[in-house]
């Protein structure tokens, strides 16, 4: 716990009127020295410290870092000697180049890519039998190295920022959802690869395989609106509300149009139980037969 200097060689102060929490935005004044550029550190947590008190206990920061002020530039003015947010343009850093190359990579796979492929299964399963090749090919084929390339660029970015891996929040939240994701094309293999014999009805892994990955979707959604709502601003810009926006419109059209698919869920159904009747009596497809298997489901 760092302990307050009763005599530091300056002293910052928080500039109340042109500071907002609401948008993260907070600014202060500091004496002048003679050099044109000045080296800043800062740290960042979301638990609030406990009081206001210059020597309140704070909390274990979730992000840090540092950079260097060059005071030899021009400052844009508005007219009263301040600068306002958004009256230029700041190039973006290497760091946060990674992370808009992150998001716009998980953001396709686990937003796009995968509902994509899970609409393919809802709606075509019940027309073609190759409904599968597309489903497997969006799901692995196209997916996986784009969410895998998203990962590293986060891990790149993480590592090029000098923070913890993995430590709280929108970190830990996409390890488990990377994981869950392996987890979830491995038992998609073995629903596949791996038939039980003399199985009545759908086995249980077939529905698991189909919770897990509503889940995921779900999981996702979450991920990367605390992506862009929580962890952007940490490098100081501000997330545009555009964002937001086609978030919200995006999850609202993916629940309707899934929610129209499980009306072919009847129909899904009744093939399944006559692909069965036909694995179990090949040579007599009777109604008699069939009778007896749809009374065995």
């Amino acid at each position: 716990m760092p302990t307050v200097d009763p005599s530091p060689a300056r002293v910052a102060t928080l500039g109340t009127t042109i500071s907002t929490a609401s948008s993260s935005e907070f600014r202060f004044t500091v004496e002048a020295e003679s050099q044109t550029t000045q080296n800043i550190i800062y740290a960042f947590s979301r638990d609030a410290p406990s009081s206001a008190a210059e020597d309140a206990r704070i909390a274990v920061h979730q992000e840090k870092g540092m950079f260097t002020l060059d005071l030899s530039k021009p400052l844009a003015s508005n007219g009263n000697g301040t600068s306002p947010a958004g009256s230029t343009t700041t190039p973006f850093t290497n760091t946060q180049k990674l992370f808009v190359a992150h998001a716009v990579f998980c953001g396709l796979g686990f937003l796009f890519l995968l509902p994509s492929g899970v609409l393919l299964a809802r709606f075509f399963r019940t027309f073609t039998p190759t409904w599968f090749q597309g489903h497997w090919f969006i799901q692995f084929a196209i997916s996986g190295p784009v969410i895998l390339i998203g990962f590293a660029l986060a891990i790149a970015a993480v590592a090029q920022k000098g923070t913890p891996h993995f430590t709280a929040g929108h970190k830990v939240w996409g390890l488990v959802l990377i994981l869950l994701y392996l987890v979830q094309c491995s038992l998609g293999g073995f629903i596949h690869f791996v038939k039980p014999k003399h199985r009545i009805g759908r086995p249980p892994q077939n529905y698991g395989h189909a919770v897990l990955g509503l889940l995921i979707i779900a999981l996702a959604f979450f991920q990367v609106r605390t992506g862009y709502m929580d962890a952007w601003p940490t490098t100081g810009r501000v997330t545009p509300q555009a964002v937001n926006i086609i978030w919200i419109v995006w999850i609202v059209l993916l629940v309707l149009l899934y929610t129209a698919g499980l009306a072919l869920l009847r129909k899904q159904f009744r093939q399944e139980k006559q692909s069965q009747l036909h694995a179990r009596y090949p040579s007599d497809a009777s109604d008699k037969h069939e009778l007896r298997a749809r009374s065995s489901y």
